[in-house]
């Protein structure tokens, strides 16, 4: 990276942590700086038992609630709407070094399943997510890391191999960074 950032930011997503390094608040920003939504999360014991999707306007529209496994890893999710109707439900599998590689999301609303394949680096970071609907292949995004500045850049492909975006991800809420434009060279 020579350190100019080309191109537009269609979003920005930032993920604050609480004292025990656990997401507490994810909030998407368009590129006009303006919440997009929110995701808020409850944990007891360790354990995330709780997350609330806030629309753009601030109020709720998913409660989701959790089980785990005897790692205390996420092994379903249920989602239900204001009404306390099931929207969606995940699963989540793991392997033996205990991280996560395969989950698979059910849409009550539009039958749609869907499911998210994971691999890593050696040093345990996500390095490529795959993701497939209704058992085709959609989209991959590989991740670069910056940790001197506290980024994930997320790039995502299409089943072409092409790019469709770019997403840059602060993951520390009081880290402060400046994004600089240039036009094409």
């Amino acid at each position: 990276m020579d350190g100019v950032l080309r191109g537009e930011i269609a979003s920005q997503v930032i993920t604050r942590l609480n004292a025990n390094g656990e997401t507490v608040q994810v909030i998407s920003r368009n590129s006009s700086g303006e919440t997009a939504w929110e995701k808020r999360y409850a944990y007891q014991g360790g354990r995330l038992v709780k997350s609330a999707q806030l629309g753009s306007d601030g109020k709720p529209i998913l409660i989701s609630a959790y089980t785990h496994n005897k790692q205390g890893q996420v092994l379903t999710e249920q989602a239900l709407d204001k009404e306390g109707t099931l929207v969606h439900a995940l699963e989540y599998h793991y392997d033996d070094q205990h991280e996560l590689i395969w989950e698979k999301f059910s849409s009550v609303l539009t039958g749609m399943i869907s499911s998210n394949r994971y691999a890593y680096f050696e040093s345990g970071l996500l390095r490529r997510t795959e993701i497939n609907e209704n058992k085709r292949f959609v989209e991959a995004i590989e991740y670069e890391y910056y940790p001197e500045y506290y980024l994930r850049i997320a790039t995502h492909f299409d089943v072409e191999g092409n790019i469709l975006r770019k997403e840059i991800e602060n993951y520390f809420g009081e880290n402060v960074f400046q994004v600089a434009f240039t036009e094409n060279e």
